[in-house]
């Protein structure tokens, strides 16, 4: 998806167009969320924005309350990058935890609290932002989700370093660098 989004947003249109009928509604969700980071990826945020909403409904609709809170935290991390509506991606955020709460999983929350905590980092509520990155961090490694951990301690490690904690903002950063 990263790499080649265009390509990734023809096979999941090519899945919802042409093969439709014979999706699941987790499928078709899943689908329309590709089309939405897809978009995300090219600097298209309101096409991503749109299909992003739209993958959120179907799996709302569907009672898929994890894939509801993944679709949602996407959402959040849209709107707090991209469309800088840090309000409204901090209630975004909001929602995805209480998903990740409502069908404990650990990854989502972990993911989800490191997302909101970048973003709170970058608007200058450091300490709400070392706090939910520093538990984002312990629930990333707890699950085994290694990328997801790293990121979240290099976030916290750059949040450190503008707070002035040089050296705990290298401890961090050595940490992600012993893991790698």
């Amino acid at each position: 998806l990263s790499l080649d989004p265009a390509g990734a947003r023809a096979d999941a249109r090519v899945l919802i167009d042409a093969a439709l009928p014979e999706l699941d509604t987790e499928a078709l969700g899943r689908a329309w969320r590709v089309v939405g980071l897809s978009h995300g990826h090219d600097s298209a945020p309101q096409e991503a924005v749109q299909a992003l909403e739209r993958a959120r409904g179907i799996f709302a609709r569907a009672g898929l309350a994890r894939w509801e809170g993944v679709a949602t935290c996407d959402l959040a991390t849209l709107y707090g990058n991209q469309l800088g509506r840090t309000a409204v991606a901090i209630e975004l955020f909001e929602q995805a935890l209480q998903r990740a709460a409502q069908v404990g999983s650990a990854a989502d929350e972990g993911r989800a609290l490191a997302l909101l905590g970048s973003l709170l980092g970058r608007i200058e509520r450091f300490d709400d932002a070392e706090r939910l990155l520093r538990r984002a961090v312990d629930l990333l490694a707890d699950v085994g989700d290694a990328t997801a951990s790293r990121t979240a301690l290099s976030n916290l490690g750059y949040l450190l370093l503008l707070r002035g904690r040089y050296a705990d903002a290298r401890s961090a950063l050595e940490r992600v660098l012993a893991e790698d």
